[in-house]
């Protein structure tokens, strides 16, 4: 059982984009065909969120999150969703909130791409939508990549004892030495190993030593990132099985509320 904790719907296939999805037509991709790609991957269940630059506007956001509520609500064995947000739009964002966690099916907040909309990690406008996933009891998922980053990440964290959050990229492909320092800080930040960080020399060493593997939570980012590395990766890690099963599925499991069981076992 392998669930990927950090996926993301785009709806474009386009050669000059950031990534490709092999034998995808270029052009639109609907959300029945994106999750009929999902199907062919090693993977058994993705947490997934819309592509951040369709978020830029009120339109572009509710569309975006209503493409990923229509793939999980076809494939809920497959899907899960999460509710994207843009701090420059906190209203229209905390409207989502509430239509999609709060009284749909969404099991979280996320992933929040500051680096893509251009606004600080710590930015205020954020506040009341990690208060509102506090009363909600879902975790939220940010991007990290660089110390500014995952500095928010820490303050945040700081700020909302009460809030979970799962950070991207265990910090970022060379700034995780610091990401693995936030979280393990605070008992309220895991990390999750989506992009090339987990084959990076030292940091999934890291990680497990300073963190365990209750707090490592398996993504990929796919479709930027090829998942078949990423699950070799994750399949000759140096730990027991009962801690790559918690690193694989488990921890999401636990931390997005997910009722999965593993059906290979046993």
């Amino acid at each position: 059982m392998i669930i990927d904790a950090h996926c993301h719907l785009f709806d474009t296939n386009e050669r000059d984009r950031h990534f490709w999805i092999d034998g995808q037509p270029e052009g639109p991709i609907d959300a029945e065909e994106y999750a009929r790609c999902i199907k062919r991957l090693p993977i058994d269940h993705v947490i997934l969120s819309a592509d951040p630059g369709l978020i830029k506007t009120p339109e572009g956001l509710a569309r975006a999150n209503d493409l990923v509520a229509r793939a999980a609500r076809a494939n809920p064995e497959l899907i899960s969703g999460l509710c994207q947000v843009n701090a420059h739009l906190p209203n229209e964002s905390l409207a989502e909130i509430e239509k999609h966690v709060a009284e749909g099916d969404f099991v979280g907040i996320g992933e929040i791409c500051q680096h893509a909309l251009e606004f600080d990690t710590c930015d205020r406008r954020v506040y009341p939508m990690i208060e509102r996933a506090v009363e909600l009891g879902v975790p939220v998922l940010y991007h990290a990549s660089t110390a500014e980053h995952t500095d928010g990440i820490d303050a945040l964290a700081a700020k909302f004892p009460d809030a979970t959050f799962l950070m991207a990229h265990v910090g970022g492909m060379y700034n995780w030495p610091n990401g693995i320092d936030v979280a393990r800080r605070h008992e309220n930040v895991w990390v999750d190993t989506s992009g090339w960080v987990m084959l990076g020399l030292g940091a999934m060493k890291r990680a497990l030593d300073e963190l365990g593997p209750a707090k490592i939570v398996f993504g990929v980012d796919y479709p930027l990132i090829d998942p078949a590395a990423l699950v070799e990766a994750l399949n000759i890690l140096d730990v027991s099985s009962e801690d790559r099963e918690r690193i694989a599925w488990k921890n999401a499991a636990e931390l997005f509320g997910l009722d999965i069981v593993d059906s290979t076992s046993g």
